[in-house]
Parts: structure tokens; sequence; C-alpha cells
């Protein structure tokens, strides 16, 4: 191995020692190396990084900081072994191809701009590596929550500046739809939402924090939603108190219209805060969206609604040669996962996770199963192969495919695929029976 950690096993490290370090020493140095002690050669402070992240954050830390080997911790600091720049290589990892590991230090949503900006280059490696979309988006949701989550910081120090002081309760940023999904893409703008542990008498200081946070994102590159699902509208934040009556509301007396933005809650993911209070949230809403049949026989309505509709001879519907393929594939399948999820309970977030669920739980079979997972991951993989070449070409990306892009094959597979999407979509009800 070409590094030691130098320390207690039972505290986090206090240096690394390299193979390059005690070259140097043997040298460089005027004093016999041999009689030298580890501590005046090791280097310190320990770059490290948590055992969860992704290996293209661990490369982006390394070239950042110009070291080969990273500390990998617990929670706690503590060291659970070491990363070095081989073992990433050896995954075929990019170094041009990594988002910059400076969006957590960002000090301005310029900075943060900058950093969010490479997303582009990060789905184009890692699309030529031969990774799919459902792969991309899943580092693309990461960067999304890891910006959301940077963009509160700065809004909380603006707030600081301006004289508002701190937050007056505990707090927890959500992140919402297909970024808490971990399906986001190169089009994704703003779903959030807030939690706060105090009162009504509160919601001045969070009002404000909230449209600190939209302004940052969307000076980064995030753009304002289109819907309002963001914490600088009312609806959208509120005390524990104000989100579980909230959702006693849509369980009960939801309309149709309602689910055009609140399906997407069950989604959430917290990303800043005490993240705690929106797991809780989350865990509470399942169990009672699971018994609440006519919420769920409203969510199966709006599924059937979004079923994909072809035209006369099965033809897409074809806007410029392009169809849109989150409205023909994405939007009902991601429903019709949720749906069966709310309907056992499961709290699974990501749409293949949701349907393996519902096929452990008896809800749909094995070959069911397979077809729209394969379903899922090919409607992402076009959608991000033709925004990909959008940006390319200076065009702003959408879920919106140009179909003489494809091959006959690949054509041909799509439309077998959305038909048989629509097949399963429309008998929604019986299965969530």
């Amino acid at each position: 191995i070409g590094a030691l950690l130098v320390g207690a096993p039972t505290a986090p490290p206090q240096g690394i020692l390299t193979e390059r370090d005690v070259l140097r020493a043997f040298v460089d140095s005027a004093v016999d190396a041999a009689q030298r002690s580890v501590g005046t050669v090791m280097s310190a402070p320990v770059a490290s990084l948590p055992a969860g992240e992704l290996l293209y954050r661990a490369l982006a830390r390394m070239d950042r900081l110009g070291v080969r080997h990273l500390a990998v911790t617990e929670p706690a600091g503590i060291a659970e072994g070491v990363v070095s720049q081989r073992d990433l290589l050896h995954h075929r990892a990019r170094g041009e191809a990594v988002v910059d590991d400076m969006v957590s230090d960002a000090p301005d949503a310029a900075s943060l701009a900058l950093a969010f900006s490479r997303v582009g280059t990060v789905a184009e490696g890692m699309a030529s590596e031969g990774i799919d979309g459902k792969g991309v988006a899943r580092v693309v949701s990461r960067e999304l929550r890891s910006v959301t989550a940077r963009a509160a910081s700065i809004a909380a120090r603006r707030l600081m500046e301006d004289g508002r002081g701190e937050a007056p309760a505990p707090w927890c940023l959500l992140v919402l739809g297909s970024g808490g999904r971990g399906e986001s893409l190169l089009s994704a703008d703003q779903d959030n939402a807030l939690i706060q542990a105090g009162t009504s008498a509160d919601d001045a200081w969070f009002a404000a924090f909230g449209r600190e946070i939209s302004d940052v994102l969307n000076d980064t590159g995030v753009p304002y939603c289109d819907g309002g699902v963001m914490a600088a509208n009312e609806i959208w934040r509120g005390t524990e108190e104000e989100w579980r009556a909230r959702i006693e509301h849509w369980l009960g007396r939801a309309q149709p219209e309602d689910l055009l933005s609140v399906d997407i809650f069950f989604d959430l993911r917290p990303v800043a805060g005490d993240r705690d209070m929106g797991n809780g949230l989350l865990e509470d809403a399942i169990t009672a969206a699971r018994g609440s049949r006519p919420f769920l026989g409203l969510m199966a309505q709006s599924v059937e609604q979004a079923a994909p509709n072809f035209g006369m001879f099965g033809r897409p519907r074809l806007e410029d040669g392009r169809q849109d393929l989150k409205r023909d594939g994405l939007l009902p399948l991601v429903s019709f996962a949720r749906a069966l999820a709310l309907r056992i309970g499961s709290t699974a977030r990501s749409t293949p996770d949701r349907l393996a669920a519902a096929n452990a739980a008896g809800k749909i079979g094995d070959a069911d199963t397979k077809n729209l997972i394969d379903v899922h991951a090919q409607v992402m993989t076009l959608i991000l192969r033709q925004q990909l070449a959008d940006l390319r070409d200076g065009l702003r990306p959408s879920s919106r495919v140009a179909l003489a892009s494809l091959s006959r094959p690949e054509r041909k597979r799509l439309k077998d695929g959305l038909g048989d999407l629509g097949s399963i979509v429309r008998d929604v009800r019986t299965l969530m029976g």
C-alpha cells in the first residue's frame, strides 16, 4: 500500500504518511531520516470523506487538494479505511468529468453557480463511460441536493448580514420531486419545502429564508419552479403542526388538481438542518396515506389519466418531430410506482426501488416489474442523450426527444415499452386493491 494513517484507531487520524513523504525525508533532510519520527514527516490535517460518498466526488476532492489518498470516515470522523487515486482509476473515474468539490465551500451564489455549471460536463463524461441515464441522474440529483443545501447556508448568512439574526427555531430544508427520488437530469427546476420547529409567529424569518434560498438557487442555475413548489411560498413551509394539518387536508379533502404538486411531497429528502424532522414527517405521512382509501383512489385516478395516450395507429404525439418522454413515459411510470409504494406503506424513494417493493408485496409480477424498470432506464437514457446533444447545440435541455435521432431498434423498443407501460398503468386500480 502507498500510505498509512497516523493516530489511534478509536479517534480521528492525526495525519497520513505516504511513500512520497518517506522518500522525500531520505532525500531532502539534512538529519538522518532513519532517526526522524513519523510525526515530523506525515502530512496533516488528513483529507477525508464519508464512506457513503460517490467515487467521482472522491476523485474531485483529490484533484482539488492535490493529494492521492483520502481517509474514509464514519460520522464521528474515525477512519474506516483509505481510498487511493489508483483505486478510483480502477473504476474508470474521469478527472475531467467531476463537479467541483468546492460546492461545499462556495462562499456566494456566483461561486456556487460556477461549480454547478459543470454538471453537464459530469453527465457527458459519465455517459461516455457507458453509464445509463439512471446512473447519471443519481449523480446529478446528489449535486442538486448539495447545491440546495449550500444555498441554505448562504441564505442564512445573508439574513445575518441584513440584521435578521439567526433562525428562531430548528428547521429542515427538503428537496422534493425528481431531486428527492434521485432521478433529476439536466432540466430540473426548484422543488423544495421547509419545516420549522417554532410557531407561526416565527414565519417572518422563515419566509425571508425561503425567498433567499430560492434567489440563490435561481442565480446558481436552478430556476424558480413554475408551479411555485418552493419554500418561498407559504404553502410549502410551516411548523411541524402546520405540516401535519396540511397532510391531513391532502389525505381527506384533496381534489384532483391538488395532486399536480401534492404527490411530489412523498419524494422528499432532507438536505439541510435537522434532517430527523423531515424523515419523521415523511414516515408519518406515508403511514397516514396508506390508511386513506379516498386519497389512494384519487392517486389511482390521477395515474390513469397520466397513462400514455397515443394517436391513430399508435403513433406518438410529436411536436417538431420530438416526443415528450416525460409526459408519455416518466410521468405515468413515476406516478404509478409512487401510488403503489404508498399503498403498501413503502418508504422507498426511487422509481425502480418502489417497483421492486411493490413486486415484493405481490402487487405486480416479476415480468411486469422487469419491463417497467427497463422502460424507466431506457427513457432516462434517451432523455439524457438528447439533453447532452441540445446543450452542445446551444439549446435549452428538456424532456422532448427527436425520434429521428433514434435507431430503428431503439424506436421499436421505445414504442413497445411505452405500450406495455400504458397497459399496466391503466390497471392501477386493480393492482392497488
